[in-house]
């Protein structure tokens, strides 16, 4: 069954109720709040004022785009111009949804109009826009980057992929061979495989592997004005990639994440379907389906040079399937107290987001504590670690994006997208991407460094 986007599903506070929850996870609850019947009405009660505060938030933009005023949001400088909204006014507010579903498709079908971003809001002078990619029709689930090959390849419930340049912000390729929401993609490095190979996983239940055409790392334009716009519509559509290398197929369900393991032709897929599969790219086979977690999974990670895979699932928990000897283990972490949204390595370290609205980090030598613990004030979506500096870049339903260090400490905030935040990426040590249900992907320069403020 092809799936148009893809959402996280109900969370399991919301199915169960608070006296399961006690059963659930008794010695989690006696030991770090007396009163877990009041933290999870408090949680339902925020997660409202969200949904309220989003209502109001559209309707505002509405309303100013009718007297033909821009609407400027005071928390972070985002203008909006009134084309965003159409003058016969859109119809604000979402479709009903159980407590912290995330949303299904992007909000109506307006046109994209023109944002305008300008210095201000949180720490605007060390998280300064540097650039903004506009194409996708639908939101962008995903993103993921490299600085060696200068681009960016994003995923949109728009059943599309876009290859960018991030030096100028040009699309040079889209793939279209998918029939569901693309949810996630990712880039391999392997040397049999070659440079730019690309795997996406969607709705359709499958995974694509296909390559990037080096002729289409750049494109000549005609500049004459009449011949401008046949041009551009005829570059779109030589640009398209069809068919894939290879279509991996196997799983049941709703496909919602995928990773290449190092220096291999091997990928890791996690499925709705509850399981992982382990794939020879090459020989288009299953080696291995990892299985035991009770619910859809959500995020799958690779660790940067071990055989080690990590996969999170909206059942609480996420797993450490160690692969480096013909017995495999299995560690089981049950962290937190809802979906465990995301999950990556970092050398000697794994970091866990839920929808709890924390962030741990752990040591793989020592999983019995957590390295360090973040409370967020939104739930997080799916972040990254820079391989270089070492940051964690936590996007959120909020829109916002916290940078914090392995220990913890919060570094930057900004609110960098007009609808919630889904990925970011660092292609290098000082550059971040990032994407959003505002059809959106940005590129931030971002500084650590207090003495750059003024630069």
């Amino acid at each position: 069954m092809n799936t148009p986007s893809i959402s996280s599903a109900p969370h399991k506070r919301s199915q169960i109720s608070d006296s399961e929850l006690l059963s659930t996870h008794p010695s989690t609850y006696d030991l770090e709040n007396e009163y877990p019947a009041h933290k999870a009405r408090l949680y339902q009660l925020f997660t409202m004022i969200d949904k309220e505060y989003d209502r109001i938030y559209a309707e505002n933009i509405a309303l100013r785009a009718r007297i033909g005023i821009a609407h400027t949001d005071p928390l972070t400088d985002i203008g909006i111009l009134p084309s965003e909204v159409p003058l016969d006014g859109p119809k604000p507010g979402r479709k009903a949804m159980q407590m912290g579903q995330k949303l299904r498709t992007a909000l109506g079908k307006r046109p994209p109009g023109r944002l305008v971003f300008k210095v201000g809001g949180g720490d605007s002078q060390r998280f300064r826009l540097e650039n903004a990619f506009e194409g996708h029709r639908d939101g962008i689930w995903f993103v993921t980057s490299s600085g060696t090959h200068n681009i960016a390849v994003s995923a949109s419930a728009d059943q599309t992929c876009r290859v960018w340049t991030l030096d100028d912000g040009e699309c040079t390729n889209v793939y279209t061979g998918h029939t569901g929401s693309v949810n996630c993609v990712s880039l391999s490095t392997s040397e049999t495989l070659g440079d730019l190979c690309i795997a996406s996983a969607s709705g359709d239940e499958s995974v694509h592997v296909w390559k990037i055409p080096q002729s289409g790392l750049s494109t000549e334009r005609k500049e004459g004005n009449e011949e401008k716009e046949e041009e551009e519509i005829t570059d779109i559509e030589e640009r398209r990639l069809w068919s894939p290398l290879i279509r991996l197929t196997g799983h049941k369900g709703v496909i919602s994440s995928c990773e290449w393991l190092s220096t291999s032709n091997q990928l890791v897929s996690g499925s709705w379907d509850r399981t992982a599969n382990l794939y020879d790219v090459e020989r288009g086979e299953i080696l291995n389906v990892l299985t035991g977690h009770e619910m859809e999974l959500t995020s799958t990670a690779a660790h940067p040079w071990q055989k080690l895979i990590a996969t999170a699932s909206k059942d609480c928990t996420f797993r450490m399937w160690d692969l480096r000897e013909p017995m495999q283990s299995v560690a089981v972490l049950q962290a937190h107290e809802d979906t465990v949204t995301s999950v990556k390595f970092s050398n000697d370290k794994v970091i866990s987001a839920s929808d709890d609205r924390t962030l741990k980090v752990w040591d793989t030598r020592n999983m019995r504590t957590a390295y360090s613990n973040v409370r967020l004030s939104s739930p997080p979506n799916h972040f990254s670690v820079g391989s270089v500096n070492s940051l964690i870049a936590v996007p959120m339903d909020n829109s916002n994006v916290c940078i914090y260090d392995l220990n913890g400490q919060r570094l930057l905030h900004r609110r960098c997208h007009t609808r919630l935040a889904t990925c970011t990426s660092w292609s290098d040590g000082s550059t971040l991407l990032t994407t959003g249900f505002d059809r959106l992907l940005i590129s931030w320069k971002v500084s650590t460094k207090e003495k750059e403020e003024k630069a």
